[in-house]
């Protein structure tokens, strides 16, 4: 001690400064005393160790062998060994840098893996990907193995902190050249390039580099480890990284216990997906030491014997850690007696430490009662180790020190990898290091806290020292590992050592802050001067945390321990004036004095250690205790008592909460109150796998500060992070999983074993060539289809400069409206399509000859009807109209023989107009065309409308359709018979001039994307109508007009640039682009056949729970419920895919008529697509029977529909996916997500459309008058609830969902909630509960609030989606209610008596 020194401002000073001259720290000078005593025993003659245990024989025979040493030429010998046998095994691997001559190395995943494999399984190194074992983080107790293998990111030649911090290159690179000058010496090679060897060592460091920065993460965002267990098994691994091929990887790294692994061997990849692809590494192990411990070189010459002596002595702790072990214990604690006492009178004070500490949490202000439960059930299970291990490789006698040392290093690797095959839980009592070294470390992973007997004497501890020096020594270590439980990685674990945080989100802010607060203080510490870095306060924050928990956990251990026993007495002579606060941390800060370090040693210690510099833990942890202002009267704000200081895991007494007879805070098990349930378990890696999915998802969306009962949609919806809603996110996902697919190099082959996947690539390959570079400015690729439109209308085309009469023909009607339908696919004033024959799709009657019928329905407007009413067209026009002026102008501007007349805005006006009336006047209205016999009007071809030539009009039709109705004379439906005739003597006696403009400004609209722009405003427009629609719902239309997708020729964007635009693009060949899909998605038998089955057993148990409600209705006559049961055991469930798209013949044949051209531009592409398309609808005339397998869709679609003249349901490939569903979600997501869209898709069937058709799609109402009555009634209630829906203010029109025109969406979403839930119900009680999350939150959800949880989860969509417009959009068109309200009410309604 210097007592010159004022304690208040320099106390290390003050108790340490009197040091001799390199002096070494009290934990040096204990490890030598170690070393002298284990040196001492080892002296000893060979007889003397006759009677101890085989392994401290060996240790014996190794440190013999050891003095003996190796002679430099032995030493090279086993070197070049060491490479060759490397290079042996992996020949055609090379070593370029050495061996420049040799052919180039190929290096691919197998070769790579081979000798990365090899160098782990015989020499224990890590390169490009670090490995370990340790106990399995979320799962440690399972008894059939509590151990996993980890693989990190790569193993680098230096600690992470090095390379960003004080990284020089051209020293590194001299390192590495040095390296290989040496490695080309011991080989005896010569005459290599030294230019080249040079630059081969700058590559080297700099891959080095690179692997350090660029795809490594930083230890600061490793600190939370949950982001770092990701289980993965070999396939699966392979798949997330496959620059190696890790079966190999792993059989060779395994050798050691001959472990050999298959596609399932499960491991824990540290750093995901994001990154591994691109390499990754583990920088630290998890178990935490009170200080660094460096390692010595068991290969260093000592020139002095008793260095080499000291030097030996250690190679035996370090290969043989428990002969050591025993060794040191024989020699310290002789006797049983003395075993046990220096047991009980540690475990004295460590015990008193752990009630020290929870006392300071008692009275912690900023913690829950919860996570102070939490903290208590972690004091109360933690394991303390004390002293040595309770029980007890081998080499031979005569064996030579290197070969021992090659002995010891494979029996190493054994050791290191067997907790893989020893089938164990983990051993939360593993010491996990020698008993001979001073140290104490805290293991995280097994909430254990181990005092080797290393440190169990002075200067820490010693029994007959005063209380006070006791527990400023061993006390405060005992409390600094005791906190490494409670910083920032420590709160992560549970009691048990299980990866699941107990610490709530309140309190978490509390604790961060409380970290923060150390950090900053401590990296304003700067012992050395700029520029050089100051003490990182990030990288020691689990240290320093450590240090300050500590010392106050053993001072009121300490203090406590006075007042039961009283004082001890002064010491003697000057040291009687200090009392026994200020021997508590004079004591304390003595365990840290050393000699002062050099600015080099001080500098490596700031860039890699965990640890702050010695003078700095006594400043930063008795700063941070006021006990050391009262011990030394130090005056507020002198540098050792600052007023503003760091209270860490201490706080001013709180009430806190009740507490109950043990002191214990009166809290629920969890914060739902409920009992405890079986978790998700990590042996189950599928599962486990899919249940954190989950969880993130939830996690990320919900905003748990909402009452669930007062807005449960934002509760769940709340921070929704995805880019709009649910269903636009996935479908975006879809399709950058068929982009990633289709431009895969090992699917290239499959594609081109298919005549179909050909075409699907070429049309993908061509889409993304135009995106990139467009060719519309110099292609006109419209003018064909103008001339042709010019051409068979007869007339010129005033809005574009056209005069003269205009005189539309009954001709020039059939003319361009069989033109703009069956060529181009634009349908406008009819529309052709083909659909069910209603009245016998199954040909039951022997009249029927075809199961499918050819309709014309009413004028397909640009727009939804809603969309033309009174309210909303005066809003809407002015936009529409904007649209349309900006494609015509940029169209005029490169027709050169278009010009615009002077009045083509009014024009513009009229056509609208024009168009407004025949939605508003002649089409049904959305109430009329939901009942659909109404629609059904044979009709022969003379007894359509005169108005327009039909013979003319099918002349542009597929033939199928011409031998239809001319050949054959069969009926024609025309669905609304009343309206359309109304409409064609209304146009008849119209100025044809509007009629004309009409037709060709839907000509322009459909084909946009072919107009170059040249102004901003254009581009504007385009880009709005390049904005794919993508529903943000489930279902279709109820009559499909077109089953085959026809091409949108609207402007392509940046997302068809990358690809990924273009794999939706190509959803025009559904079924092509659907096996892509599969075989990325499904890509084995088993894939498809797990996906199908469990799909299908979730449809069955929400039929049975249908008919199950059917049956229960009090205004539903027996008869009826008869025929309504009926119908749901007859539906037809179509599951993920078609099968015919598997088989390349059959995928051909579908496509063989679309031929593409070498010299095809991709518009004229599309084009043959358009026509294909087409003929491929109407080619279902043919059908002898309506195919209620047909899907009706696309396989890769995030959607779901119910046709009800199939009485089918199909969930196609593209929704089997989370968040709606997954094989190895639990039952209550599964129904919650797909369970309720089957259950509203089933609906569908029982609403107020589905009641007309029978249970084989035919149009056959089954419900009498009271059924119906009955029907009504509820129907009516439900459009009453939701017309009170009222997002918008009230002087916006809409402001209210109709409920009229959502009823049917809303009947269905009530409907199938609820057999959901009864399904899920069913499947509960046969099956029973599945496990639930492993989440401090989210583990207390049932399965119950899972299946809500995942039901609001479908329904999120992105805050600044929800603008006014879309909403307004969306009460006026759309027939599905907005998300928000199928949350709210959907849960509220019974479908039953109510």
């Amino acid at each position: 001690m210097n007592r010159t020194v004022d304690p208040c401002v320099d106390f290390y000073a003050f108790t340490c400064g009197a040091g001799k001259p390199g002096q070494g720290m009290s934990f040096d000078i204990s490890d030598n005393t170690i070393t002298d005593t284990m040196v001492n025993q080892l002296r000893q003659p060979e007889k003397y160790f006759d009677n101890d245990p085989l392994p401290v024989r060996q240790m014996k025979w190794f440190f013999d062998s050891c003095l003996t040493g190796a002679t430099n030429d032995e030493k090279a010998t086993r070197s070049k060994r060491i490479f060759t046998d490397l290079k042996t095994a992996n020949k055609d691997f090379g070593f370029p840098a050495l061996y420049p001559k040799d052919p180039k190395p190929v290096v691919d995943a197998d070769l790579l893996a081979s000798f990365l494999g090899s160098s782990l399984g015989t020499a224990g190194t890590t390169t490009l990907a670090d490995v370990g074992v340790d106990t399995d983080w979320r799962d440690p107790h399972n008894s059939k193995g509590g151990y996993s293998l980890l693989v990190d990111q790569p193993a680098t030649m230096f600690a992470s902190t090095f390379y960003s911090k004080l990284y020089d290159a051209d020293t590194v690179s001299s390192m590495v050249l040095t390296t290989l000058n040496q490695g080309a010496a011991l080989l005896g090679i010569t005459g290599l390039d030294a230019k080249q060897l040079a630059q081969d060592a700058k590559d080297i460091a700099q891959f080095d580099y690179d692997l350090a920065t660029k795809y490594s993460t930083d230890d600061t965002t490793r600190r939370q480890y949950a982001r770092s267990y990701n289980p993965y098994s070999v396939d699966g691994l392979q798949k997330l990284a496959p620059f190696i091929n890790w079966k190999t990887f792993f059989n060779k790294g395994l050798a050691p216990v001959q472990k050999t692994v298959d596609g399932s061997f499960r491991s824990i990849v540290m750093e995901n997906a994001a990154h591994l692809d691109e390499f990754r590494r583990q920088k630290h192990p998890i178990n935490r030491k009170i200080r660094h411990v460096p390692k010595s070189d068991p290969m260093e010459i000592m020139s002095d014997y008793t260095q080499k002596e000291s030097s030996c002595q250690n190679s035996a702790t370090n290969y043989l850690m428990w002969a050591n072990t025993r060794l040191y214990v024989d020699a310290n604690y002789p006797s049983p007696k003395d075993k046990q006492t220096v047991r009980d009178q540690t475990n004295s004070i460590i015990r008193s430490i752990l009630v020290a500490f929870r006392a300071q949490i008692d009275i912690l202000d900023w913690m829950s009662p919860a996570s102070k439960k939490g903290a208590y059930q972690k004091i109360d299970n933690l394991v303390v180790n004390i002293a040595f291990p309770d029980w007890g490789l081998v080499t031979t006698k005569d064996q030579k020190y290197l070969e021992q040392i090659d002995q010891l290093k494979a029996f190493q690797l054994y050791e290191a990898f067997s907790p893989l095959v020893n089938g164990v839980p983990a051993d939360r009592t593993d010491f996990s290091g020698p008993s001979a070294i001073t140290n104490a470390w805290y293991q995280p992973e097994v909430n254990s806290i181990t005092f080797p007997g290393g440190i169990l004497h002075a200067p820490f501890y010693d029994f007959n020292y005063p209380a006070a020096i006791n527990y400023g020594g061993l006390g405060v270590i005992a409390g600094h590992e005791l906190t490494h439980g409670f910083d920032d990685e420590g709160v992560q674990w549970e009691g048990t050592g299980i990866l699941n945080s107990w610490m709530d989100d309140n309190s978490t802010v509390s604790f961060t802050k409380m970290a923060k607060c150390v950090v900053d203080e401590y990296s304003n510490f700067c012992p050395l001067n700029a520029p050089l870095p100051c003490v990182d306060g990030d990288q020691t924050q689990g240290e320093n945390i450590a240090d300050n928990g500590g010392i106050q956990a053993a001072y009121k251990a300490f203090k406590a321990y006075e007042a039961l026993n009283g004082p001890d007495p002064l010491l003697p002579g000057d040291l009687s004036l200090f009392n026994s606060d200020q021997l508590f941390f004079i004591g304390f800060a003595q365990v840290w004095c050393q000699s002062p370090p050099d600015d080099i040693d001080l500098l490596a210690q700031i860039l890699v250690d965990p640890h702050s510099p010695s003078q700095y833990r006594v400043l930063g942890t008795v700063q941070n205790i006021p006990a050391f202002q009262k011990a030394f009267n130090c005056p507020a704000g002198s540098p050792y008592a600052p007023i503003d200081h760091c209270n860490v895991w201490t706080s001013e007494p709180t009430s806190g909460a009740p507490l109950n007879a043990k002191g214990e805070p009166i809290v629920p098990d969890n914060e739902v109150n409920i009992a405890p349930v079986e978790r998700i378990s990590p042996q189950d890696m599928d599962k486990y796998s899919a249940y954190q999915n989950a969880l993130v998802t939830l996690r990320d969306s919900s905003n748990l500060t909402i009452d669930p009962c007062d807005d449960f949609y934002h509760y769940t919806c709340g921070n929704f992070p995805g880019h709009s809603t649910t269903f636009y996110d996935l479908d975006q996902e879809n399709n950058k999983v068929i982009n990633t697919k289709i431009t895969s190099d090992d699917y290239q082959a499959t594609i081109k074993a298919s005549a179909a996947l050909g075409k699907l690539k070429t049309l993908y390959d061509s889409c993304k060539k135009e995106a990139q570079h467009s060719t519309i400015a110099e292609t006109d690729y419209l003018q064909s289809k103008v001339l042709n439109f010019r051409k068979y209308i007869n007339q010129d085309v005033p809005v574009i400069g056209g005069t003269g009469t205009f005189d539309v023909s009954a001709t020039d009607y059939g003319n361009v409206l069989g033109y703009l339908s069956f060529q181009l696919g634009i349908d406008t004033l009819v529309s052709p399509l083909v659909d069910t024959n209603w009245m016998d799709p199954q040909a039951a009657n022997p009249t029927t000859t075809n199961g499918n019928q050819l309709f014309i329905d009413q004028a397909t407007t640009y727009h939804v009807r809603a969309f033309y009413e009174d309210g909303n067209w005066e809003k809407q026009k002015p936009a529409y109209k904007s649209q349309v002026k900006t494609i015509l102008e940029a169209y005029v501007k490169q027709d050169t023989t278009a010009a615009l007349p002077a009045d083509y805005d009014k024009m513009i006006d009229d056509a609208l107009d024009l168009e407004k009336k025949i939605a508003i006047t002649y089409s049904g209205t959305d109430a009329e065309r939901r009942n659909y016999l109404r629609q059904w009007n044979p009709l022969k071809k003379n007894q359509m409308p005169p108005t327009v030539d039909w013979d003319a009009y099918f002349t542009f039709a597929p033939q199928v359709v011409q031998d239809w109705v001319t050949k054959d004379n069969k009926d024609i439906i025309m669905n609304e018979q009343e309206y359309t005739s109304k409409m064609f003597t209304y146009l008849g006696n119209q100025n044809d001039k509007d009629v004309i403009n009409y037709l060709f400004i839907r000509l322009l609209l459909a084909n946009s994307g072919v107009i170059p722009c040249y102004n901003e405003q254009c581009v504007s427009v385009m880009r709005e109508l390049s904005v794919k629609n993508v529903p943000e719902h489930t279902g279709k239309g109820r009559i499909p007009s077109k089953r085959h997708p026809l091409p949108s020729f609207a402007p392509l964007n940046e997302e068809d640039a990358d690809g990924v635009g273009c794999a939706d693009e190509i959803s025009v060949l559904p079924d092509a682009q659907g096996r892509v899909y599969i075989d990325a998605r499904f890509p084995t038998d088993d894939d498809r056949k797990t996906i199908r089955d469990k799909t299908a057993g979730v449809m069955t148990n929400i039929v049975d729970a249908m008919k199950g409600m059917i049956l229960q209705l009090d205004w539903m006559h027996q008869d009826a419920k008869d025929k309504a049961v009926k119908k749901a055991s007859s539906i037809q469930v179509n599951v993920a895919f078609p099968d015919f798209i598997l088989d390349n013949a059959k995928l051909d044949a579908k496509y063989a008529d679309l031929v593409f051209a070498n010299d095809d531009s991709y518009y004229a592409m599309l084009d043959k697509v358009t026509v294909y398309s087409i003929n491929e609808q109407f080619k279902m005339l043919t059908a002898k029977k309506a195919d209620r397998t047909d899907f009706l869709g696309q396989t890769a679609t995030v959607n779901a529909w119910y046709a009800p003249e199939l009485n089918s349901i199909t969930f196609p490939a593209g929704i089997l996916q989370q968040p709606f569903f997954d094989v190895n979600y639990p039952a209550g997501l599964n129904y919650g997500g797909l369970g309720v869209v089957a259950g509203h898709e089933l609906t569908h069937g029982f609403d107020d459309e589905g009641v007309q058709w029978d249970f084989d799609g035919s149009l056959k109402s089954w419900m009498d008058k009271d059924s119906q009555d009955g029907f009504d009634n509820m129907a009516k209630c439900v459009i009453d609830e939701y017309s009170q829906f009222c997002p918008l203010p009230e002087d916006r029109s809409p402001h209210c969902t109709d409920g009229t025109r959502t009823q049917g969406e809303n009947i269905a979403d009530n409907g199938g909630i609820h057999s959901a839930w009864r399904a899920y119900q069913a499947h509960i009680e046969l099956d029973g509960p599945d496990a639930l999350f492993m989440d401090r939150v989210f583990g207390e959800y049932t399965e119950n609030q899972m299946y809500f949880l995942n039901f609001a989860q479908v329904w999120c969509m992105q805050k600044e989606y929800l603008t006014e417009s879309f909403v307004s959009g969306r009460l006026m068109t759309d027939p599905h209610s907005l998300g928000i309200n199928i949350c709210t009410r959907v849960s509220l309604l019974r479908l039953g008596s109510h």
